[in-house]
């Protein structure tokens, strides 16, 4: 799935690479690189969040993949490779790639990640990997684009006060989400080949528990991280299968004197949480009755933002 922000990646010639026994440079222009994709490293839709961004781009160059570098370094609106370094064009085919290093380990050109999201999860990092981009000699000097996509679902469960009073929520209780999972993504063919492992649920989102909590008016609820919030507070999740039946949420709250109790099915229709996607349900509190709302978007942030990086 490609995506539509672009942060540029223009990496100049700051040192020029030896050449070895196999590959010769064929040009001295540096190889410039575009990495396309709208996502920050966290959730928060901030340019700042990019500052921890670590993207290791590789050239695949046959037996083995010729590491490149990490584009990590960032100050005055820049970005610079970790060793301050550039490279220019070798002889022979190219097939480049990327992924960001949040965790996991890459091997004989496979990515391999396992991981437990929580909510205490400081940084909420998104993992994302590239396509293969094929290029040849003839290419030297011109920019190589490398379309980024995400590893990750994002999902947001709110109650919102839709009174024009005070609510008082006595207790909520939390969907049980499988929040531990793996992924393989491998580079070694023509096309990148994504493939995920079985979703389980190990241990919690968050350890806390909402509990007499007053919202005023449009005030809002995480019912996934059991605490007020401010906005619509989206959480990473493993991309899954999701059982309606299973995703129930049973609340108490208090509007005036007077005590009710429900509880809400979320909807069938999020049978599926994919990749690259967000999905936020809304369960608004009204006198008489509960308003459950479901929409799915596109993960799509920062999008009129363009990061030189050099």
């Amino acid at each position: 799935m490609k995506k539509t922000f672009i942060y540029s990646a223009i990496v100049l010639l700051l040192a020029v690479v030896a050449c070895n026994k196999i590959d010769s440079t064929v040009s001295e222009e540096p190889i410039r690189f575009a990495f396309a994709t709208e996502a920050t490293r966290s959730l928060v839709e901030s340019n700042t969040d990019l500052q921890a961004q670590t993207i290791k781009v590789y050239d695949d160059k046959g037996a083995a993949s010729y590491y490149i570098d990490d584009a990590v370094t960032y100050g005055a609106g820049t970005w610079n490779f970790t060793s301050g370094r550039a490279y220019t064009w070798r002889t022979g085919s190219h097939k480049f790639f990327a992924f960001t290093d949040g965790a996991g380990s890459f091997d004989d050109k496979k990515l391999t990640i396992e991981k437990t999201l929580t909510t205490a999860d400081a940084d909420q990092v998104d993992l994302l990997y590239s396509d293969i981009v094929p290029k040849a000699e003839s290419d030297a000097g011109t920019t190589v684009t490398i379309p980024m996509n995400h590893l990750f679902a994002a999902v947001g469960i709110m109650v919102k006060n839709a009174t024009s009073g005070e609510v008082t929520v006595k207790s909520v209780s939390k969907p049980a989400i499988a929040n531990n999972g793996s992924a393989t993504v491998d580079f070694s063919g023509s096309e990148v080949s994504v493939s995920y492992g079985t979703v389980t649920a190990s241990g919690d989102y968050s350890s806390t528990a909402i509990s007499n909590l007053t919202l005023a008016a449009s005030g809002l609820a995480d019912i996934i991280a059991q605490t007020a919030a401010i906005a619509n507070a989206y959480w990473l999740a493993w991309p899954q299968e999701v059982s309606a039946e299973g995703l129930t949420v049973a609340i108490e709250y208090t509007i005036g004197s007077k005590t009710y109790s429900q509880e809400v099915k979320l909807p069938a229709a999020a049978a599926t949480w994919t990749a690259g996607y967000k999905y936020l349900y809304t369960i608004s509190i009204n006198p008489h009755d509960i308003v459950l709302d479901f929409t799915v978007t596109d993960w799509v942030t920062n999008a009129e933002t363009t990061i030189i990086v050099e």
